[in-house]
């Protein structure tokens, strides 16, 4: 975070869950969508676990994303108009955030003594922000919940290895498109 923060030629910042398989049709996808609209904010989807496979982890616009309410299905996936719909609730899946909104936000956890949901922080700041949070329904990821709990309650404990996790920062006029990555 300290990197972005010092080095202003980065425009968005990229949050990957570690237990968030990244595909690059869909990282991909987010890199245009940044390009061709004017958002603060966009990730994609992924399933809350992998028993629940068409159960997302975000959550429409309207609910209190502190509650355990409705999570956005496939059904409501295959209803929707618009692949860019606005949620009260993203859930971090591949979470892009542009330069001025991650000056504004306090990467602080709402649980955990702070140190976990992280996701559900950032969304009560949104809210208070009065800043929408957009998701690309097309952008699909697949999460490893249940694969990855043993290393989540490390985290909690506070046993897990320092070097887990690594950070990618892109810069907007380094986005191509099609077969090339971006750096």
């Amino acid at each position: 975070m300290e990197y972005f923060k010092k080095h202003k030629e980065y425009t968005h910042f990229v949050i990957c869950p570690d237990d968030l398989v990244i595909n690059s049709n869909s990282f991909n996808l987010l890199c245009r969508d940044i390009e061709e609209h004017d958002f603060s904010n966009i990730c994609g989807i992924s399933n809350i676990d992998e028993e629940r496979p068409d159960y997302y982890c975000c959550k429409p616009l309207g609910l209190n994303p502190k509650t355990k309410g409705r999570n956005f299905t496939k059904e409501d996936k295959d209803e929707l108009t618009d692949s860019i719909v606005q949620v009260g609730f993203t859930g971090y899946s591949c979470q892009f955030l542009e330069r001025d909104l991650v000056e504004q936000l306090s990467f602080t956890g709402a649980c955990n003594k702070d140190q976990g949901c992280l996701d559900l922080q950032m969304a009560l700041e949104m809210s208070e922000l009065k800043l929408p949070m957009m998701v690309d329904f097309n952008a699909d990821f697949w999460h490893m919940r249940t694969h990855s709990r043993k290393q989540a309650y490390d985290w909690v404990k506070g046993t897990h290895h320092p070097d887990e996790g690594y950070i990618k920062i892109i810069h907007k006029d380094a986005v191509y498109h099609d077969s090339k990555t971006y750096g």
